[in-house]
């Protein structure tokens, strides 16, 4: 025998069959991948090197040629926008939208939520890599 009123045990409407909520602290790890493509330069750039023949002492020329590296990750940030950014773009998006007028009690609220999930975010690792 319990101690509930008649019916009230498998109640779900009754305080005592609330689920008991309790906020904690989280660490999110989110791990983004997107196959894009950038500009690089290839203009071949040839030069000469000079060294004497260690035999008959003549010098010899050699012309080289070669395609100049290139650091990707510099190039994709000065061409597009990282992950990190976007979120940052679409904050500052939301909050310029949510001072206008006219826009419904609903939109407005999930603007504001957007503001707040795009807030705190940092970037542990960048890497950009050839295909």
């Amino acid at each position: 025998m319990d101690n509930y009123p008649p019916g009230a045990a498998h109640d779900p409407h009754a305080p005592y069959n609330q689920p008991v909520e309790k906020e904690v602290e989280v660490y999110v790890s989110a791990t983004l991948v997107k196959a894009d493509s950038v500009c690089i330069d290839t203009t071949p750039y040839t030069f000469a090197e000079r060294e004497y023949d260690p035999v008959d002492g003549s010098l010899v020329v050699t012309q080289i040629t070669e395609v100049p590296s290139c650091d990707l990750e510099e190039t994709y940030r000065n061409e597009s926008r990282t992950p990190i950014e976007i979120i940052q773009d679409c904050k500052k998006l939301a909050e310029t939208v949510m001072k206008e007028k006219g826009f419904h009690l609903y939109a407005q609220m999930n603007l504001r939520t957007l503001v707040q999930d795009c807030e705190d975010w940092d970037m542990k690792d960048f890497t950009v890599e050839e295909l």
